[in-house]
């Protein structure tokens, strides 16, 4: 019974960590989907020769123009003295939305723009980029790091419930009374695919309850269905593999 109850939780904790990536990586998206970077531009007759060859660079999803209004607001809110237009010489700004935001490719990409004729200044939020890039290699080596601790306590917990099976402790008693080696073996596998399955299909119930319980469908999504069946699959998967490598104790 206690081998049991360890897959359960193994299985339940192994899902719970893949929900919890799952959770994680859209935060990341979302924030990955609003870096832009600010283009400033020093005279207005290079600003349409720069915004078309910024169009045709490489790694460059859209270009937009920022608009007067909105840099006297930007400049207000980071300036305490009154400003006015006529006093100002206001730069012209553009926006630019990468379509690669790894790490690296924005400084490749920052790099490239600082190039281009008229531009004199970009900005990105580089330290604000690479604190999310840290923080996401961490949840994905430490969601990693326990699913691998996770699956073993699995496997050794399937292991010994099937060295428990009365087809693995009697198979002695089986032969004698005319049962054949390879029906106790496929008895053995069965029974072990069966019983992932079992306790994945809980683990998934369970977390999907709950999380009907505690969020607003409405507003999160819970885990893809591909990554639902998968998960189920791949438990099956288990089962088979480790009561197939299981040897009875005895020989034909």
């Amino acid at each position: 019974m206690k081998h049991t109850i360890t897959m359960f939780l193994a299985s339940l904790l192994l899902f719970l960590c893949l929900f919890y990536y799952w959770q994680k990586e859209i935060e990341f998206q979302k924030q990955l989907d609003g870096v832009e970077m600010r283009l400033f531009i020093e005279r207005k007759q290079d600003k349409n020769e720069t915004v078309q060859t910024i169009t045709n660079m490489e790694g460059v999803a859209k270009v937009e123009e920022i608009a007067t209004a909105e840099i006297i607001k930007m400049l207000k809110d980071n300036i305490d003295e009154e400003i006015t237009l006529e006093e100002t010489v206001l730069p012209y700004v553009l926006s630019v939305y990468p379509s690669n935001k790894g790490e690296e490719d924005l400084k490749r990409l920052a790099l490239n723009l600082t190039k281009v004729n008229g531009v004199i200044d970009v900005l990105y939020g580089q330290e604000a980029v690479a604190d999310m890039w840290r923080e996401t290699r961490g949840v994905r080596v430490g969601v990693a790091t326990a699913n691998m601790f996770l699956l073993f306590i699995f496997i050794l917990s399937l292991s010994f419930y099937i060295n428990s099976l009365p087809e693995m402790r009697h198979s002695r008693v089986f032969l004698l009374h005319g049962r054949n080696l390879t029906s106790l073996r496929i008895r053995v596998v069965f029974r072990a695919i069966f019983f992932s399955m079992v306790v994945s299909l809980l683990s998934v119930g369970i977390t999907y309850f709950a999380y009907l319980y505690v969020s607003k469908p409405q507003n999160s999504v819970f885990l893809p269905k591909h990554w639902v069946y998968s998960f189920i699959l791949a438990m099956m998967f288990v089962g088979l593999l480790t009561g197939s490598s299981k040897r009875f104790p005895i020989s034909k």
